[in-house]
């Protein structure tokens, strides 16, 4: 049997993560070790779990009964559905290649049916985190980050997801216009934990300092199970999006 393509594994990725931040006006670091990376690993890659722990918000939710998550080094803020579980700050999840190397990782982060792959506690229906990247553009950043995420989360050995890549769509956080992208997915399953299908959604805002890169907001989710999370609830995450 296949071991599902995101399970939650430990990489050395260094002690500190960069995040720049969107709205504050200013990069800096957040510390903490880099306990963990969501990937598909070989049955011959040891796997872990993400220490969980919800942050003390700062700011109120903006969706009624939903937890928030304020990533307090980035200046800004977003709710996730309470049966979700809100990561420390310190820990780093994301996707990488089947080389290893790390695509995406985030801070800031939340984690929807942690384990629900029986015998593999490592995996996850969705997730959603916080980071940066360099290239100045939104659409751009928006568009190819997605890619990227998409075919990292969701290649089964050797058979890559088929994306329908979407057309970026301006939005606005605090002041801010930028960009946000949704790409769908269709999986070819490889064990009975994989998902028929996915969605993909990335945020991507301009840095304070002019064309030095985009802040982004990830959201990954397994589509097709019936303890997919609901679209709906995806959007409302997206949406929540703020100054924290």
């Amino acid at each position: 049997m296949e071991i599902p393509r995101r399970l939650v594994r430990a990489l050395q990725l260094g002690t500190v993560i960069v995040v720049a931040a969107v709205l504050a006006g200013c990069t800096t670091t957040v510390a903490g070790s880099a306990q963990a990376a969501a990937s598909r690993p070989s049955s011959s890659h040891p796997t872990g779990t993400p220490t969980t722990g919800q942050s003390t918000p700062s700011v109120p939710a903006k969706v009624p009964g939903w937890q928030v998550v304020v990533a307090t080094k980035a200046g800004i803020a977003y709710d996730a559905p309470p049966d979700w579980k809100v990561q420390t700050p310190d820990t780093v999840v994301g996707f990488q290649d089947p080389q290893g190397n790390p695509v995406v990782t985030m801070n800031y982060a939340a984690v929807y049916k942690a384990g629900y792959c029986t015998g593999h506690s490592g995996s996850f229906r969705a997730e959603s985190g916080i980071n940066s990247v360099p290239t100045a553009d939104p659409g751009q950043a928006a568009s190819d980050l997605a890619q990227k995420v998409a075919m990292a989360a969701y290649t089964n050995g050797s058979v890559t997801p088929t994306v329908t890549a979407g057309t970026p769509q301006p939005i606005t956080v605090a002041g801010d216009n930028g960009m946000v992208v949704r790409d769908t997915l269709t999986v070819t399953p490889q064990s009975s934990c994989d998902p028929p299908g996915a969605e993909v959604y990335v945020v991507a805002l301009p840095l304070a300092q002019p064309n030095t890169g985009c802040g982004v907001m990830v959201v990954v989710a397994d589509q097709g199970t019936p303890d997919a999370a609901a679209d709906q609830e995806l959007q409302q995450m997206i949406g929540s999006l703020r100054a924290g």
